[in-house]
């Protein structure tokens, strides 16, 4: 938990602390780089996926067999 106000801090404790918050931020902001880094990468991916997709040609409809007509039985 942070303290309540700085003023009871000396300098030294200052710097500390202020040290200690700049490697956090720091390591905050590569966290987020490497994120955008990750979702360009799955930008491009999905990019390429759909390009594949449009050059391949639609697959062909299926085609219905149709069998005789059973024969009925009379009684």
């Amino acid at each position: 938990m942070p303290p309540a106000g700085f003023a009871g801090l000396t300098e030294e404790e200052l710097r500390a602390m202020e040290g200690e918050e700049r490697q956090h931020l720091e390591a905050r902001l590569q966290c987020l780089h490497n994120i955008h880094t990750l979702l360009d990468a799955a930008m491009v991916q999905i990019h390429q996926y759909l390009s594949v997709i449009a050059t391949l040609s639609p697959p062909p409809a299926p085609t219905v067999v149709s069998s005789p007509p059973a024969p009925s039985l009379q009684i």
